[in-house]
């Protein structure tokens, strides 16, 4: 099998290439850099926003990741015109091309969770919820993202397509200014932290296992369609800064709370409802964010 990964300096997209890489599987990467210290068996160096896709030697690949990503940290800085590009405009102009030559394989893309959009009802979103939300979303990024689930959702193809919609993915390497590995680092290093109200609902996945299902799911030839991915539990933002807190042995204070105010507070309750997905694969026994906590605190 020879799947190609387009994209390959993001969070996910470097968690697939180890993984991938240490499968017995050819890959061929596509993007800007190649990673250091894993074994690829080709790579093609493009700027996505400046070179065109090599449609002829990705198609000849027999799954297509694509994994590029833009504008998910609400810090970064980054224009609006690439966000819509990298996220939504490249891969449907990809998918157009493989459709002409009438690609036979398997294409993965992902959304996000960020989707729903500013809702406050406790409520797991279906696919179908999410493919017809309406709510407002706070930025560029969520947007970008739901219109390439409606794309996914409407089109027809001569290929097989995977759109995973995923929850918060975490875990090692991720950005140091992303929740988890801030707080860790506060705790483990004695830093002032500080937090918003942390009402907001979160559902966490750690990456390995989202590598493992992406990799399941290929492998055992599930149905093409839109599946949300599970997650290991849902948290409030309050929630899991505590229970990082209670595995340092350290008190989290209230006051800490309600000092910042971020574009993503107003989605109070972002949940999915994942039962279309297990309903093809085995479940797997997913870390909880304790069990992490405990893995890596030392």
């Amino acid at each position: 099998m020879k799947i190609c990964i387009i994209g390959t300096g993001g969070f996910l997209s470097k968690a697939i290439i180890e993984h991938f890489s240490k499968e017995a599987i050819e890959v061929f990467l596509v993007g800007r850099t190649k990673p250091a210290g894993v074994a690829v068996n080709q790579f093609c160096q493009i700027d996505l926003l400046a070179d065109q896709l090599p449609l002829d030697k990705i198609a000849a690949c027999d799954v297509i990741i694509y994994a590029a990503g833009l504008g998910v940290q609400s810090a970064d800085k980054v224009n609006n015109e690439d966000i819509y590009a990298i996220n939504t405009f490249i891969p449907i102009k990809l998918c157009e091309g493989l459709n002409k030559i009438i690609f036979k394989g398997l294409f993965i893309s992902f959304g996000s969770y960020f989707e729903i959009g500013s809702v406050d009802i406790s409520k797991s979103f279906t696919e179908e919820d999410i493919i017809h939300s309406r709510a407002d979303v706070p930025n560029v990024y969520c947007f970008s993202k739901r219109m390439l689930t409606q794309y996914f959702h409407f089109t027809k193809f001569e290929f097989s397509n995977y759109h995973f919609i995923l929850p918060t993915i975490y875990g090692s390497n991720e950005n140091p200014n992303r929740i988890i590995p801030y707080t860790i680092a506060g705790f483990r290093f004695n830093r002032p932290l500080q937090f918003t109200a942390g009402t907001q609902v979160r559902q966490y996945l750690l990456v390995a296992d989202a590598t493992t299902l992406i990799l399941n799911c290929i492998k055992k030839m599930i149905p093409a369609g839109i599946y949300n991915f599970p997650s290991a539990e849902s948290l409030t933002i309050k929630e899991l800064v505590k229970l990082i807190g209670n595995e340092f042995g350290v008190a989290v204070p209230d006051e800490s709370f309600e000092k910042i105010i971020r574009l993503d507070s107003s989605m109070q309750v972002l949940q999915m409802n994942s039962d279309k997905l297990l309903k093809q694969i085995n479940p797997l026994s997913l870390v909880t964010m304790k069990e992490y906590i405990k893995s890596i605190k030392n």
